[in-house]
């Protein structure tokens, strides 16, 4: 009997574990699709092992890949709740475009996005499919007016004028370094323009100066900040982190850290919605340009998003919750402090790898500009600067500040090149492979040269991926293009010489955006023979 007994116990394991694999078992794809190497294949796990061994250098990884296929490959997974059981890999202009744009509605965001970032990015504009969406991408559309894209012009001219003020601090301290006769100062150029976007987004965005880059601010960061950078590199991390969910649950590890660090970006949304409900009550609020301008006194009458939202609810005699604005904060800081500053950051380092570029830059600039006083740096002039507008491009090809994308599948389709879609399949757009692949972009792909998008038409935005392309394409790319047009004309030709004197090696740090690794510390001195900044202002 108990023989008997043994042996039940064995056959009812061996069918648990077999009815076990059979729904979990990773999916086959179709024999002339190229896939990974026999040896990076588990029986069980397909080749989830192998793709979470190079989480952190996937960029480098799939652009590798990428020119070894020379076309769609994929990848299989186990099939579980929050995983993909197959990943497709283009790296076309149009299998971009169907996915992008001709079949759009059938690809979306998906349930493992929904899982990694809800509770981070809410409902917002970047999180949602659908209906949600498009009401999101409607009262967004108003943001970017060429009247907002001024009023921030003349915001970051201000900024500017006090980030300058405060390199001259550094470099008359008595504790500068002295190089060549001259006096020097070190800093982070990476952690000041991330300061410097999160103040510029919250003041037209918001109506608030958070002033995390003026001199009081450098020991001690701004709680929101703080909060925002660290959630942006912990909630990537669950992709990775099989044990998240319970993690999760349990509030330990990591996850108690996003806890922390969701509740610090909460109440900063929740204080600040609460006084933009009773500005719009009590009629203080006017969404009119003069104010951010520079013509009002304090926060009354600035253009903030979140009261338009309210007000257009109100006119609508549609309810908005505290959580919907909440969500609406979030993304639009997302959106506008660590993609631009990240751009900017990886613009001075190829300027400073390519001098003739940075001359040439210069150059356009005092001429497109002027000099001294007399320099205008409106709105209007930086759209005048073609070369820096080259320089930026060139940048953003071979260093997107997104430089991943995934897509799911609604229902099964066909791709442009034959390749069968399954139902629920993942789609990887990876537009930082996408930038540096000689058949979209020539032999010479990998070198920086923005001199071959001079007297050219823009590309393709489905070759051009670093805006994304289709329904979705960035609205606020006009407003990236002329802050880091403002930037860099007004840094590079301030009076300041920056140097990176330790030689940043180029590697980066993937999280959901793309920062250079270990940051980028920067050397500064005074060109001019007086030792003053040039006044701009």
């Amino acid at each position: 009997m108990a023989n008997d007994t043994g042996v039940l116990i064995v056959l009812g394991v061996l069918t648990v574990t077999f009815f076990i694999y059979q729904k979990i078992k990773p999916l086959k794809l179709d024999k002339d699709l190229p896939t990974l190497d026999k040896s990076h294949y588990h029986f069980l796990l397909g080749h989830l092992p192998y793709l979470l061994s190079k989480t952190y250098r996937w960029p480098t990884e799939v652009t590798k890949l990428n020119k070894k296929f020379k076309r769609t490959w994929g990848a299989v997974m186990p099939s579980l709740p929050f995983l993909p059981s197959c990943t497709l890999f283009i790296n076309d202009e149009v299998n971009v475009k169907h996915v992008l744009n001709d079949n759009f509605d059938n690809y979306v965001k998906g349930k493992v996005f929904e899982g990694w970032f809800r509770d981070f990015l809410g409902d917002g504009i970047f999180a949602v499919d659908g209906i949600k969406w498009k009401v999101h991408r409607k009262l967004m559309s108003h943001m970017f007016s060429r009247n907002l894209l001024r009023d921030s012009a003349t915001i970051m001219r201000q900024k500017l004028e006090g980030v300058l003020q405060d390199m001259e601090h550094a470099i008359d301290a008595d504790h500068g370094v002295t190089r060549n006769g001259r006096k020097t100062a070190q800093f982070d150029f990476q952690g000041l323009m991330l300061r410097l976007m999160f103040d510029v987004t919250s003041k037209f965005a918001f109506g608030v100066d958070l002033n995390t880059v003026s001199n009081n601010s450098k020991e001690e960061q701004h709680p929101f900040f703080a909060a925002f950078d660290r959630i942006a590199h912990l909630i990537y991390g669950r992709g990775s982190d099989v044990f998240y969910p319970i993690k999760r649950k349990l509030g330990i590890g990591s996850e108690k850290l996003i806890a922390e660090s969701l509740r610090t970006i909460n109440d900063f949304a929740m204080d600040l919605i609460a006084e933009r409900r009773i500005n719009v009550e009590k009629g203080v609020h006017i969404p009119t340009s003069d104010h951010c301008a520079g013509k009002g006194n304090g926060n009354n009458g600035n253009f903030d998003l979140v009261s338009k939202y309210i007000e257009h609810a109100q006119k609508e005699n549609e309810d908005i919750s505290d959580r919907d604005l909440r969500d609406i904060v979030v993304n639009v800081m997302f959106a506008g402090r660590d993609t631009t500053a990240y751009a900017l950051s990886w613009a001075l380092y190829e300027l400073e790898r390519h001098p003739i570029v940075k001359e040439k830059l210069i150059s356009e600039v005092n001429s497109v500009c002027g000099t001294g006083e007399e320099a205008d740096y409106s709105f209007d002039t930086m759209n005048k600067l073609k070369y820096t507008h080259c320089v930026i491009l060139e940048v953003m090809r071979l260093h997107p500040t997104l430089p991943e994308n995934i897509r799911y599948a609604v229902k099964s389709d066909t791709l442009p090149d034959g390749t069968r879609v399954p139902q629920g399949a993942g789609i990887s757009l990876s537009f930082y492979s996408m930038g540096r692949t000689e058949e979209l972009w020539g032999k010479d792909a990998a070198e920086f040269k923005p001199e071959r998008f001079m007297g050219e038409k823009e590309p393709s935005p489905y070759m051009f991926t670093a805006f994304h392309a289709g329904p979705r394409f960035c609205l606020g790319k006009p407003l990236a293009f002329m802050n880091m047009k403002l930037v860099l004309s007004i840094l590079l030709t301030s009076g300041i010489e920056f140097k990176d004197r330790v030689g940043h090696s180029g590697d980066y740090n993937y999280a959901i955006t793309m920062s250079m690794k270990d940051s980028f510390p920067i050397e500064i001195s005074l060109l001019l023979t007086d030792a003053h900044v040039v006044e701009f202002f």
